[in-house]
């Protein structure tokens, strides 16, 4: 692979940077900032994504898929990147001492949501190879008990066994989705350039800066883990301070000079 930083995409030159390792608590930060700076819209943003979980949660706890239920609400790590799509233009209006209202969170650029497909389709085959392999890691080590295991069973080594190896192997796959969309989906927000190119140099920024960003994911993932355990309530406050931490760890991994970015555009029209 290439030592450059440096790429051209027609008018837009985008330069991936090096940061240093405590660049994490300053995103952090900021992302509170953000928070607090548009406290309404982030809430009422953060209320969707606990009424989201729990209604698919409920769902299935309401047909008895117990198992399916625990599965799918550690998935919400692989979703969580691009359900924040719509809170990055909060931070961007915040660069420009601009707070957006509800409504204006909603005026997302069309042609980039199109551009998005690619980006979709990734996040969606990961998930669900995510759902395929805990579901089939459950029936090989627990077969049809597997519902009464995972609801406060006896401790056994096959539990324990589906518990590491799902642990390990849903790491990987997170690993990968991190690398994939670290900054495509703010960078799509952004800049005019296709799903494919923006995840190609989301690794490439993630191979630039490997410990800064294996932090950052350990940080990102441990925040949306304990969000999730009283009934998805933490997210309220985690998931509008992590996507705002994430615009702005965008913000210091990649400079974008030239051309118009989708909220000019979108505003000039």
């Amino acid at each position: 692979m290439s030592d450059r930083t440096i790429y051209q995409f027609g008018t837009v030159t985008i330069e991936l940077n090096q940061v240093d390792i405590e660049a994490p608590s300053r995103w952090m930060g900021k992302g509170v900032q953000d928070f607090r700076r548009a406290f309404l819209a982030s809430l009422v943003f953060g209320l969707f994504f606990v009424v989201f979980g729990d209604a698919i949660v409920g769902g299935l706890l309401s047909v008895g898929g117990i198992s399916l239920a625990l599965v799918s609400s550690l998935g919400f790590i692989f979703v969580s990147p691009v359900c924040c799509w719509f809170l990055y233009r909060i931070s961007r209006g915040l660069e420009t001492d601009q707070k957006p209202g509800i409504s204006d969170l909603l005026a997302i650029p069309l042609k980039n949501t199109r551009r998005m497909g690619p980006v979709l389709f990734v996040v969606s085959i990961i998930y669900m190879a995510w759902l395929e392999t805990a579901v089939l890691l459950i029936g090989l080590f627990l077969g049809h008990h597997g519902n009464t295991f995972v609801a406060g069973g006896p401790l056994s080594v096959e539990l324990i066994a589906v518990t590491v190896a799902g642990t390990m192997i849903g790491m990987l796959y997170c690993a990968v989705l991190f690398s994939l969309t670290v900054v495509t989906v703010p960078m799509q927000y952004l800049v005019y350039m296709s799903g494919f190119d923006a995840m190609r140099l989301s690794i490439r920024c993630v191979l630039l800066n490997k410990r800064v960003m294996a932090s950052w994911a350990i940080l990102v993932g441990f925040i949306t883990v304990i969000s999730l355990i009283p009934g998805f309530l933490g997210l309220v406050v985690s998931m509008p301070i992590l996507a705002y931490a994430s615009w702005h760890a965008f913000r210091d991994l990649v400079t974008v000079t030239g051309g118009t970015d989708a909220l000019t555009a979108t505003q000039a029209s």
